[in-house]
């Protein structure tokens, strides 16, 4: 703020200068005539005996604060947009973390497209237009302003006429157009929404749109959104260069008007040249910082939209603080407790899990299985600490897991859910999921590879090997290879409780064999928890959970609840 006051002080004290100057060099003797006190101070002051030379002394002065003022004025622009646009990298990190921290439901009911729009774009506009806008529009401010006290002091009225005029062109046409400021406002967030939303969907569902040839329907949805926004940024643009032609009319239409009506009454050019001078100069200075000052307010008033997402979201949201360190141990050495657990989504009528209960002993293995909606990837959820229950608690060796004991219990649990994201990296780096290269331990990434029968395809098949890039969500991998890779990625982690949500689906009979025979060699070794999709991967299993609507309904091996359970004995055979 000091930088941009001493800035415009500078130049004001050129354009001060710049009228007395003028005058002097149309009628020189004016000086001993005291009508410019400035300068005949500065002359006594400074000895001067000849007036021309005072004169060329007074024009370079004027000259060297014009230079100053300006250099000093883009010295100021430079570091006030260096410091706004650095917000854009902590705004945006800020924003990202927030929504990173919150937990797996909040995730359950937002859009991803909206978040991701809201991190890359809403934050850009909230510091480019918004932040960046305020900055410049204060900077602009003080100069005008600056420039209009100089102007009073100089001449009260021209003051007045100019204050009137200029500031009327503006002011009515912010009145006439501010309405639509407001609406174009709206209008920008809402079509950007909906053009993110349609873009991560036609990429996101690229398969099923080239298949079923629907590339037209995406382009046609995209194209609807996209002309609206142009239309809502082009007005919002047109509004803020609007006020510029009006107001070059009225400040060179006042000078030209001064001009004809001095020709009219026949008086001398000469007596009016020094003020229209200052006010040229006045208006050469004041038009570009009041066009800006309106630009600025008008672009604004019209992102502001992206201040009330970026406000809103940061100021709900709690920021969770979460670490990527181990935060302590938990032995999982005796049994884990689910006690009269129910969990409700939010809006749901109906609970997703009501008032289980189960027990899963240390180092053993176990089966969930149902129909679809029963609960079983809620009940996961619940175990893997993604989920808190609406009320009961779940029990590790004695201990209620909630608040902090909820990540670390994590640090005991790998997972291997039923459709497997990957990473467009390697294949290495996406076994060895989110550590730095330093961290990965080759040989570890090998055996797990190796127990998840991915390691013969990796070596053998592929020129790069474990560096062979995958693609964007392993598109250039089959079914099959992005799921042992999943196993892999488990495996990798060498955890004591292993969950697998139906890890086996998209495997052939013979692989799934091999990575099945993978897990039976943990058995007693590590606990393991098995969704499943085929009812052969659970029938090694100690105990089988037979979930309905939300409840354990029946426990047993896997001949028991076959001879015993007319439903699931339905479900296997069908199976």
């Amino acid at each position: 703020m000091g930088q941009m006051c001493a800035s415009s002080l500078i130049n004001i004290f050129g354009i001060a200068l710049i009228f007395p100057f003028m005058t002097l060099a149309v009628e020189p003797d004016l000086l001993f005539k005291q009508k410019s006190v400035m300068l005949l101070f500065l002359y006594k002051l400074l000895n001067y005996n000849n007036i021309h030379d005072f004169l060329v002394f007074v024009g370079s002065m004027v000259f060297i604060f014009l230079i100053i003022g300006n250099v000093m004025l883009a010295l100021t622009l430079w570091v006030s947009t260096r410091f706004a646009l650095f917000r854009n990298y902590t705004l945006s990190k800020k924003l990202l973390e927030c929504y990173l921290s919150q937990p797996y439901s909040f995730f359950l009911e937002s859009n991803s497209s909206t978040l991701i729009k809201n991190v890359l774009v809403e934050v850009n506009d909230l510091v480019q237009y918004v932040l960046l806008g305020l900055v410049r529009l204060f900077d602009q401010s003080i100069a005008v302003l600056a420039i209009l006290l100089m102007l009073l002091v100089i001449n009260p009225i021209l003051s007045i006429v100019i204050f009137i005029s200029f500031g009327g062109v503006y002011a009515s046409i912010y009145l006439l157009v501010r309405r639509n400021i407001f609406v174009i406002s709206k209008r920008l967030l809402q079509t950007r929404n909906a053009m993110f939303k349609v873009t991560n969907e036609g990429f996101g569902g690229i398969k099923d749109i080239k298949f079923l040839h629907r590339e037209n329907r995406v382009v046609e949805n995209f194209s609807k959104d996209a002309y609206e926004y142009a239309r809502s940024a082009s007005n919002a643009s047109i509004i803020g260069q609007v006020p510029r032609y009006a107001l070059e009319i009225v400040a060179f239409g006042g000078v030209i008007l001064t001009l004809l009506y001095s020709l009219l009454k026949n008086r001398p050019i000469s007596t009016i040249i020094p003020m229209l001078s200052l006010y040229v100069f006045a208006g050469y200075r004041l038009m570009p910082g009041l066009q800006q000052i309106f630009t600025y307010f008008t672009q604004i008033k019209a992102h502001q939209e992206a201040l009330t997402v970026i406000y809103n979201d940061t100021k709900r949201l709690p920021f969770i603080a979460c670490s990527n360190k181990e935060t302590g141990s938990l032995l999982f050495s005796k049994e884990l407790l689910l006690d009269n657990v129910t969990f409700s989504y939010h809006k749901s009528s109906k609970p997703a899990i009501n008032k289980l209960k189960l027990r899963i002993k240390s180092n053993s293995t176990v089966g969930f299985v149902g129909l679809t909606g029963a609960g079983k990837t809620t009940l996961i959820d619940i175990i893997l600490g993604l989920l808190e229950p609406t009320s009961g608690s779940m029990i590790v060796d004695g201990q209620i897991i909630n608040g902090k004991l909820i990540q670390v219990w994590q640090n005991n649990i790998s997972y291997v859910p039923q459709h497997i994201y990957l990473c467009d990296d390697s294949i290495l780096n996406n076994i060895a999921f989110g550590l730095g290269s330093s961290e990965i331990n080759m040989e570890n990434v090998r055996k797990a590879a190796a127990m998840a029968s991915i390691d013969g395809f990796v070596e053998k098949e592929l020129p790069n090997g474990y560096q062979t890039l995958v693609g964007e969500r392993g598109v250039r991998l089959s079914g099959g290879q992005i799921q042992r890779i999943g196993i892999a990625r488990a495996l990798y982690r060498d955890t004591s409780l292993l969950v697998l949500d139906e890890a086996t689906s998209s495997l052939d009979g013979i692989t799934e064999e091999v990575v099945l025979d993978a897990i039976r060699k943990v058995k007693n070794k590590k606990t393991v928890i098995m969704v499943a999709h085929r009812f052969s991967t659970i029938k090694a299993c100690d105990e089988i959970f037979y979930i309905k609507n939300g409840a354990i309904f029946d426990v047993g091996t896997f001949d028991e609840l076959f001879d015993r359970s007319i439903e699931f004995r339905k479900m296997a055979l069908r199976k």
